[in-house]
């Protein structure tokens, strides 16, 4: 005979344990036997079900995936050397930086008041042992009967807290509530109010709040400000003449008549106080800026007319037509090419621009190649290295207008900007146009005078490209055949009608706009 132990439920599945005690060993009718068979199925049945059923409504899987971000960087030495030779593991470049920067911190002193929901942080503090999830919008009650729901959703773990942030159900003032303030969440039951509520840590206010705001007033007092720092004490910076330079280049750009007479009377009262102060650097300085305003000048026009005069500067409006041929009416030109990818790539186009153009034949030599046009008694020679053979082409054209006692009137750098300084190592005190092509090639102009104090400088303020190279250069050459004075001006101008869809040509300086030439031209005059 079976009987039925017990049922115990372990984890989520039953288990059935059946006492058999033993029996001596009878003699049991058939019929006995199935009904026996029948009993233990029902209850095998009947035990399974209820297992199913518990397992079903117990067992329950959360999975929460969570990505993780992760940053990947690489770090790795590199040695910048401007000339590297084989074996160096180099490569070629120069390391400069320049950073301009004026700002200050300004006071405002707008104020308005501002109507709005109230906005808030609050913490939802969880004392029982099970997690609760709020979705968006849970509204969360004040004692006051303020409703408010929080942001975003947020998880508030068990015997545990979260911060949330709630905003006003509606806009307008509501008075003040304190720190310390239980909300409840009448979303949950009662019994789960009382154990899940929310508790503001600081005090907040009504909905109406006073806030500043910037005026006109505070943007021109902020302007004036940073203008005062921009061009005061200049003769005290550690790169007094490069300040200098900067100021003097942002003059070019003015066109607003109330900057221009706040910047006048800052010069002026600078002027007046390096004077005073016997600072030989500053009464040069000062000076000089002020002598750029001698046209300009929006107040003390007689002053500043005076400053024009005594702190004179060089015209570079105009070049003669003399200064840019030699005896033989040759205007020799002697452009730099370098041995890398942009390099060959450069050097590719402006044949192909001179194969397309009218009158122009091109001799090949070794290392380097001759480009040439006549037009009456006036011819243009161009002397151009091959890229593979950069210094060897540079020598040979040297000593070729050694031999024939020409002098090279047009000096062009092609390449990246780490080759500037050879190409200026190679100008020539002669030169009357020097063109600098690469990016940035404005800063090197204090070097190209250094080599040729009388040159006029085209040269970029950033990206330089052989598309606006070789079209501007084509458009100057074409000008000097004329054998005319240029008049920088009205050259320009042509240039512009012909490249300025160009989005870089806008980047192109050209001499009479290159103020910060003219200031140091001025000021080198001076230290002699």
């Amino acid at each position: 005979m079976y009987s039925i132990y017990g049922i115990l439920l372990a984890s989520n599945y039953p288990l059935v344990y059946i006492y058999m005690p033993k029996q001596k060993k009878q003699v049991v009718p058939q019929l006995s036997l199935i009904y026996r068979k029948i009993a233990i199925s029902f209850v095998v049945l009947t035990v399974l079900l209820v297992g199913i059923i518990v397992f079903f409504s117990l067992a329950k899987a959360t999975v929460a995936v969570t990505p993780k971000a992760e940053l990947k960087s690489a770090e790795f030495l590199v040695t910048v050397k401007e000339r590297p030779i084989e074996g160096d593991n180099a490569i070629a470049g120069l390391y400069t930086e320049k950073t301009i920067e004026n700002e200050g911190q300004f006071e405002t002193t707008g104020i308005i008041e501002k109507v709005g929901p109230i906005e808030s942080k609050i913490v939802i503090v969880n004392t029982s042992n099970i997690s609760q999830p709020l979705v968006a919008t849970t509204r969360l009650l004040s004692p006051q009967g303020i409703l408010f729901r929080i942001k975003s959703g947020v998880m508030v773990p068990a015997k545990g807290e979260v911060e949330a942030q709630m905003y006003a159900d509606e806009g307008g003032s509501s008075g003040d509530i304190a720190a310390s303030t239980r909300f409840t969440i009448p979303g949950l039951n009662e019994g789960r109010q009382k154990v899940i509520y929310g508790e503001l840590r600081s005090a907040i206010s009504g909905g109406a709040q006073k806030v500043r705001v910037v005026t006109a007033e505070d943007l021109e007092k902020a302007k004036t400000e940073v203008i005062e720092n921009f061009v005061s004490n200049l003769e005290k910076s550690k790169d007094f003449l490069a300040e200098a330079v900067t100021v003097a280049d942002t003059f070019a750009s003015l066109n607003d008549d109330k900057l221009l007479t706040q910047i006048q009377a800052i010069l002026k009262r600078e002027y007046e106080r390096v004077q005073a102060e016997k600072s030989e650097e500053g009464i040069k300085l000062y000076g000089l800026l002020a002598g750029m305003f001698g046209k300009r000048a929006q107040i003390d026009a007689e002053w500043y007319a005076e400053m024009a005069k005594k702190y004179e500067m060089e015209d570079v409006s105009r070049l003669s037509a003399e200064s840019l041929f030699n005896r033989d009416g040759s205007n020799v030109q002697q452009h730099f090419f370098y041995n890398d990818k942009d390099g060959i790539a450069s050097f590719g186009h402006f044949m192909e621009t001179y194969k397309k153009s009218a009158g122009w034949t091109i001799e090949e030599k070794d290392t380097f190649i001759i480009i040439t046009k006549q037009k009456g008694s006036k011819k243009v020679v161009i002397y151009a290295n091959k890229p593979q053979s950069e210094d060897e082409g540079i020598q040979d054209i040297s000593k070729e207008l050694k031999e024939k006692n020409v002098e090279r009137i047009v000096a062009v750098h092609r390449g990246h900007s780490y080759h500037t300084g050879k190409t200026i190592e190679n100008i020539t005190s002669t030169a009357s146009i020097v063109f600098l092509g690469s990016c940035g090639g404005y800063n090197n102009i204090a070097g190209v005078l250094s080599k040729s104090p009388k040159a006029h400088i085209i040269a970029t303020k950033s990206t330089g490209t052989m598309l606006v190279n070789d079209p501007l250069l084509l458009i100057l050459n074409e000008e000097i055949l004329d054998g005319k004075d240029i008049e920088w001006q009205e050259f320009w101008g042509k240039a512009e009608g012909k490249l300025g869809k160009q989005k870089d040509f806008s980047s192109y300086v050209p001499p009479h706009k290159n103020l910060g030439v003219l200031f140091l031209k001025a000021y080198e005059k001076l230290e002699k």
